[in-house]
């Protein structure tokens, strides 16, 4: 079989060109804005890495995550309240964040698939991979 039609090869090509044209789209549209970071953020995305991390064995997303966590905690005196922050956004802003957050979810959820339909080649209906469950 032709390695290049392969489906789940396709897929995650079109995947990937999707993240780096969003990448590029946000870093022409905010490149003159200087932002501070989301300290409380990195926080949580630490958290979500590190839990991950243990449950699928990831041991590289486990230390990710750890060090997410810890930069989070350092910068503990410049966490933002999240929700003071979503109240100052203008309607726009909220409607990107949201559209912004969908489209995350949907390609987290394809990944997931693609992810699962590597691992298990449809010949049946095989269980679940996924240890933690």
């Amino acid at each position: 079989m032709n390695t290049f039609l392969n489906p789940y090869i396709l897929t995650s090509g079109v995947i990937f060109v999707l993240i780096i044209i969003l990448g590029i789209v946000f870093l022409i549209k905010y490149k003159d804005k200087k932002k501070e970071p989301d300290y409380f953020g990195i926080f949580n995305g630490g958290v979500v890495f590190l839990l991950f991390g243990v449950a699928m064995e990831n041991y590289t997303m486990s230390f990710l995550g750890l060090v997410f966590l810890i930069v989070g905690i350092v910068n503990k005196n410049k966490w933002k309240n999240s929700e003071d922050s979503w109240n100052k956004l203008n309607k726009k802003e909220k409607i990107l964040k949201i559209l912004l957050a969908v489209i995350l979810g949907l390609l987290v959820a394809a990944v997931l698939i693609y992810w699962y339909k590597s691992i298990n080649p449809p010949t049946g209906l095989p269980p679940l991979p996924l240890k933690f469950i």
